[in-house]
């Protein structure tokens, strides 16, 4: 029957600490030493054998004596008339012995029993297949064996009743044989006897507990409490149960026939009861005893060859806190000592010595999650100390798996380095000592208290939670009901704890272990004298202690033999309890595992190793191998033992009632490129292909939304296909590795199909005025007119309304055209030969094709008069009952006859016209026809956009290029206006300038003057405005010419400049060629001409080599007039002065005079000066004059004048 999983709680999954032990055989004493006896030797008993040492155990009988030495071999003297000591050849690996009257037994290594003497009563016929015995008893004529599962077994004689075990008796832990009756001391404390009662013997005292040992001798029986008392009962008559007043610290009890022996703590033995043969008369001075056993009539010790090894550590725990932290721990002992740990970040130095001294910890750095512990065991002789240390994990992720919704944090939790899985209700703590919890906490289970650090461990129960902090103290909290967060009053140097359902336990430093809470199937009743214990787990109802020397200890519930440890099971790392079952794993890194098996919990799978980490749920077990995968087995009702796909890197597991929890490396950083994806055009074959960053490798899928019908996404993140519909699809994509992902919000657009030009818009034929829809045929609509129309009236009609007269090109078609109107009429076609009689073209221009379908005897141009002039017939019109064409007039209603119908006829493509070419400055219209609808069609030129976008509403878009100066490349963007989709269309159109005639003033340009300032201005006829610039030559140094046209500057250089100045607007231009003549700089002459001034006049006079200077040049103006446009030039050879006459009286006037170079022929720079002529003189008669004629002249002479005055 299935047990309810609410019955069940678990404490904290133990992670395996991999110890390095030294597993030695369960020696019943603790080290080498020698046997001495006192009483009775009539027999020899007490001749030990020479050279007998190393003695680990012995057993006196009625006349014999048996030793157990450290080796696991027997040695047997004294009385042997039974064979009681003949011990049987090869016997080894003894771990403990017995003996009876005539009889001897040894209980080997493997948990078998061999007996030898005497067999009157079957007491040496072991029974068949006893195995998984732990002790053994022997006394009279009969031998008993305990066995691991706490049960007992009997056999020899039974006269007394003494192997009649009692029914359902379990749980015990030490056997005792008396003459005729047992005794069992339970895992309780308490104490069952049966057989023989003749005396009292087996009427156990009222209220006994707290049994640590017991002893039974022929009548009486002892019993050694745990606070080292001891209580005796049964025959008294030789005062063997009359315990000495004030009898303390009592070790070991031991019964003899009517005496008693006990060891004390101090190494000395106490005796009371019969003394006939010396048995209770203790030998003086003896001291270091080590075990006692006392016989019929004497006694065998014990007696250690050196004085007791004495050990003690500075400290029991150490919590590192960071990579390269050191602890010294000082030892204290009076002997050789080790220290060991295989953990290998963990470094001993020295790992050993001798007497008082210490050895250094240092802690390497952590590389994985989850934290680390390892045991220091310390040895010296039978004394072993521990060093507790836990290595900070670097914290992880928290995942889980199996059944509820509260097994998975409900926010991301990292940093964490150790997990407990309760029933419901889980613990994570972090890397900074913080404790976090959640599921089930309706009693707070799940809530740490506020403020609560320092935490290096936690155990969660079923209600209840349980804290370990670094200094060793507990915390706990959540439901009470039976004390199980009442923590023990002084209760510290916790190293390990674990919780069930009601109760909660703790590993001390000194490998003891303490419990508390609910005792009703015996889990807080730790066994008597249980040490070395260096790891706990527990459940409801039971609990398995780990010991140091690598062995375990069960106790509490045994429903299904879960307390019940295999025979033999050494060399354990990690224990974990389950409901029913509990598991062990090895240092071999195997599994073993017993208890309950209902759903396969305990069958290990074949071939498994390599594990190193354990846990145990509810009727399930897992564990993690060292690859760092999980493998688990036993029950899935609830999926708890399926894994989930690509679980790695795992570094602890805690399994819950249904579930298991792990950590696992924090996941990196996911980015998924790219970041966007471009648009696809419904029904374009699409590829794309996402990558991501972050994870070793990653498979991609989408987790939520959908792609776009006729797309897939690949596992490896090809995104292809052909998509059916169009719109805007927003999903995510997702790449994973293992547990770690990141995901990506994609919003996807598929755009509709845009007309191209060239490609059918299909859709719903417009409607066009004056016209009549009939139909469509190879991507045409067709259009009657609505009334009789003469042929160039319907070629302007056609054409405003988009199309064209139509154009027949085959047989099939000039067929659908003529069933377009019922038979006995005529259609207006698009052929002519108006331009060119008898070249025949069709409206667009294009010539007549190789398809005709002329009337017989047609064309025949025959004149008419309907035709003007009688011209004949330039059109073309089509008999609708035979298909034939005929020529005809364009009008015949000019001579009375009614006009046929026009066919218009309407491409379903996108077509473009514009003008190639026009005048600078003028605006160019480009048409679109056939726009498709829906679409916004905007004008681009070299991408950018020069016309206002246009909403298709009509049959014909029209846009305007504005006013063109430059040959200008167009292109359209097509944009639907549901989606934003865009497109550039496929036609290219480019426009050329058509420029004007540009002519550039002046035509030539004026000489300038090295050094004097210059200035010119250019001007152009031709273009509306324009930029001038220099396009070949260069300028004189120092001119510079402006876009304007201005001229201007001071030449540095003198000589001949040829350059073209071009005048531009847009791409139109013009240019003239000039030649610019810079002449050179004449130094002045540097004599200053003198001046004779008068009222009316002024003489220039000079004087200038002839040599140097050819010429020279004079102007004169009145101040403040402009210089007269001409100067007077002389030449030098000639002249040396000049007189300027008519000026006026009293007035300023400017002359200024230049040279020019023989050799150079270039001037030089003016010279300037100012004058103010005289006033008018006042005239006196000349007198006298003498006047002497002449034949052509006549002489005038007179005696006085008025100096500078002229005549």
């Amino acid at each position: 029957m299935k047990k309810r999983i609410t019955d069940w709680w678990r404490g904290a999954t133990i992670v395996a600490l991999l110890l390095l032990m030294t597993f030695f055989t369960n020696h019943i004493t603790y080290g080498q030493g020698n046997v001495t006896g006192w009483g009775y030797n009539g027999t020899s008993q007490l001749n030990t054998p020479a050279g007998l040492t190393s003695v680990a155990g012995i057993a006196a009988g009625y006349g014999h004596s048996v030793a157990l030495k450290n080796d696991g071999t027997v040695v047997v003297w004294g009385y042997n008339g039974s064979g009681q000591a003949n011990i049987p050849a090869g016997l080894t690996n003894v771990t403990a012995i017995a003996a009876g009257v005539y009889h001897t037994i040894a209980l080997k290594s493997n948990g078998t029993v061999v007996g030898w003497g005497s067999n009157s009563f079957g007491q040496t016929s072991v029974p068949a297949g006893l195995t998984n015995v732990v002790a053994i008893a022997a006394s009279g004529y009969y031998s008993i064996a305990l066995k691991s599962d706490g049960t007992i077994v009997g056999w020899g004689d039974n006269g007394s009743g003494q192997i009649s075990i009692p029914a359902g008796l379990t749980g015990v832990k030490a056997i005792a044989a008396g003459l005729g009756h047992v005794l069992a001391l339970k895992n309780d404390g308490t104490v069952v006897g049966w057989g023989n009662n003749s005396d009292g013997q087996i009427s156990i005292p009222a209220g006994l507990t707290g049994v640590k040992a017991i002893a039974a001798g022929d009548l009486h029986s002892v019993a050694l409490k745990t606070d080292g008392t001891v209580v005796g009962w049964g025959y008294n008559g030789s005062g063997q149960i009359s315990i000495p007043a004030g009898l303390a610290n009592v070790t070991a009890v031991s019964a003899g026939n009517y005496h008693t022996v006990v060891l004390k703590s101090d190494g000395t033995v106490a005796a009371w009861g019969s003394n006939s043969y010396g048995q209770t008369n203790i030998p003086a001075g003896q001291a270091g005893v080590t075990a006692i056993s006392a016989g019929n009539l004497h006694n065998l010790v014990i007696i250690g060859t050196a004085s007791a090894p004495t050990l003690s550590l500075s400290q029991a725990s150490w919590y590192p806190t960071a990579a390269g932290s050191t602890q010294n721990i000082t030892v204290s002992s009076n002997a050789a000592w080790t220290a060991s740990s295989n953990a290998s970040w963990l470094t001993i130095s020295p790992s050993s010595g001798s007497g008082n001294g210490s050895f250094l910890l240092t802690v390497a750095a952590n590389t994985q999650e989850a934290n680390r512990t390892t045991v220091v065991i310390v040895k010296t002789g039978s004394q072993t100390k521990y060093v507790f240390v836990t290595q900070n994990g670097i914290g992880g992720r928290v995942t889980a798996w199996g059944i509820g919704t509260d097994n998975a944090p409900e926010t991301a939790l990292t940093g964490v380095t150790a997990i407990s899985a309760g029933a419901g209700n889980n613990l994570a703590l972090k890397n900074n000592g913080t404790v976090v919890g959640w599921g089930d906490n309706s009693y707070g289970q799940s809530t740490a208290p506020v403020g609560l650090t320092g935490v290096v461990a936690v155990a969660a129960g079923q209600f209840h939670t349980l804290a370990l902090k670094s200094d060793g103290t507990l915390v706990s909290w959540g439901r009470n009901i039976e004390g199980q967060t009442n923590i023990p009053a002084g209760l510290t140097g916790v190293v390990a704890i674990t919780v069930g359902a009601f109760h909660s336990v703790a590993v001390k430093n000194d490998g003891t272990v303490v419990a508390w809470g609910y005792n009703g199937q015996g889990q807080t009743n730790v066994p008597v004298g249980l040490t070395g214990v260096i790891a706990v787990s527990t459940n409801g109802r039971h609990t398995v202690a780990l010991k140091s020397d690598g062995t375990v200890v069960s106790w509490g519930w045994n429903s299904a033999g879960q307390n019940n440890i295999p025979i033999g099971l050494t060399g354990v790392v990690a224990i974990a309890a389950g409901f029913e079952h509990n598991v062990a794993l090895k240092a071999n890194g195997t599994v073993t595992a017993w208890g309950e098996n209902e759903d396969g919990q305990t069958t290990i799978p074949a071939g498994l190793t390599n594990v190193t980490a354990i846990t145990a749920g509810y009727s399930h077990t897992a564990v993690i191998k060292n690859d760092g995968t999980v493998t688990a087995w036993g029950q899935n009702e609830y999926g708890q033992t399926t894994i989930p796909a690509g679980l790695t890197n795992v570094t602890a597991i805690s399994g819950g009632s249904t579930y298991n929890l792990v950590i696992l490396p924090s996941c990196p950083t996911v980015t998924l490129s790219p970041s966007t994806l471009s648009n696809v055009t419904q029904g374009a074959t699409y590829s794309a292909t996402l990558s991501q960053t972050g994870l070793a490798s990653a498979t991609f899928s989408v987790t939520s939304g959908s792609l776009p019908a006729g797309l897939s996404l690949s596992s490896a993140g090809t995104l292809s296909g052909t998509p059916t519909v169009n719109g805007t699809f927003n999903f995510t994509v997702t790449a994973t590795d293992g547990t770690c992902s990141g995901s990506k919000v994609y919003s996807f657009k598929i755009c509709p199909v845009i007309t191209d030009f060239g490609q059918s818009i299909g859709g719903t034929a417009p409607t066009k005025s004056g016209f009549t829809y009939k139909g469509s045929y190879n991507n045409k609509w067709y259009y009657l007119s609505n009334s009789t129309i003469s042929w160039k009236n319907a070629r302007t009609a056609c054409q405003n309304a988009s199309g064209n007269l139509v154009i027949i090109n085959d047989a099939a078609e000039n067929s659908y055209v003529s069933s377009l109107m019922s038979s006995g009429n005529y259609l207006l076609i698009g052929l002519n030969d108006e331009v060119s009689e008898g070249s025949w073209k069709w409206v667009d221009g294009t010539s007549l094709g190789s398809y005709t379908n002329w009337n017989s005897g047609e064309p025949n141009n025959s004149p008419s008069a309907c035709s003007p002039g009688g011209t004949g017939e330039d059109f073309v019109q089509l008999a609708t009952s035979t298909g034939k064409w005929n020529d005809t007039p364009d009008d015949w209603t000019v001579c009375g006859f009614t006009n046929p119908y026009a066919v218009l006829e309407l491409p379903q493509i996108m077509s473009v016209s514009y003008p190639s070419s026009v005048a600078q400055g003028g605006v160019a219209k480009i048409k679109l026809y056939r726009p498709q609808p829906n679409i916004k069609y905007t004008l681009l030129s070299n991408g950018s956009p020069v016309s206002s976008q246009k909403t298709t509403s009509a049959d014909t878009l029209i846009f305007s290029t504005g006013a063109l100066t430059t040959v200008n490349t167009y292109t359209f963007l097509a944009t639907d206006t549901v989606s934003g989709c865009s497109k550039t269309l496929n036609a290219t159109m480019t426009i050329s300038i058509i420029c004007p005639t540009v002519t550039l003033s002046p035509s030539t340009l004026s000489a300038g003057t090295q050094g004097a300032a210059y200035s010119a201005t250019l001007s152009q006829t031709g273009l509306s405005s324009a930029t001038f610039s220099v396009t070949s030559g260069s300028l004189p140094a120092g001119l510079s010419l402006s876009s304007a046209g201005a001229l201007s500057g001071t030449p540095t250089v003198n000589g001949t400049f040829n350059f073209t100045v071009t005048a531009a607007d847009g791409t139109c231009s013009g240019s003239n060629a000039y030649s610019l003549v810079v002449n050179t700089v004449i130094t002045p002459p540097g004599i200053v001409p003198d001046l004779i001034v008068g009222a009316r006049a002024t003489k220039v006079l000079w004087t200038l080599s002839p040599s140097d200077y050819d010429y020279v040049q004079i102007q004169c103006r009145l101040e403040g007039a402009s210089w007269p446009p001409t100067s007077v030039s002389l030449a030098t050879s000639q002249h040396v002065a000049y007189r300027y006459v008519e000026m006026l009286p009293s007035s300023n006037y400017n002359i200024r005079f230049r040279a020019r170079s023989t050799s150079g022929q270039d001037w030089s720079a003016w010279e300037t000066m100012n004058l103010t002529t005289s006033s008018t003189p006042t005239c006196s008669p000349i007198s006298p004059v003498i006047v002497t004629p002449g034949g052509t002249g006549a002489r005038f002479d007179w005696s006085s004048y008025t100096t500078n005055t002229y005549i």
